[in-house]
């Protein structure tokens, strides 16, 4: 088993939203006939797009963030325990 489960959920889930905004990307592409290298096209199918992207570019971010803030609390136990 995993010693972080919080981490894992959260893992988890970004990977759920990742695949619903390609999915999303997708149904676009069918929806405005935008050819597969294509990125330009239809504005809604160009919005979807961007969305896609820019979640898949601060994707790392969550789980960084997510264990810093795990490695930040363990310190402070660790520190008020020292001091206490």
């Amino acid at each position: 088993m995993t010693a972080l489960p919080l981490t894992a959920m959260v893992n988890l889930l970004i990977c759920l939203l990742l695949f619903g905004t390609a999915t999303n990307v997708g149904r676009a592409r069918v929806r405005y006939g935008i050819k597969a290298p294509a990125v330009t096209g239809h504005e809604m199918f160009e919005r979807a797009y961007r969305i896609q992207m820019k979640t898949l570019e601060n994707a790392v971010l969550v789980p960084a963030a997510e264990k810093l803030l795990h490695t930040s609390l363990q310190i402070a136990i660790w520190v008020y325990r020292i001091f206490t």
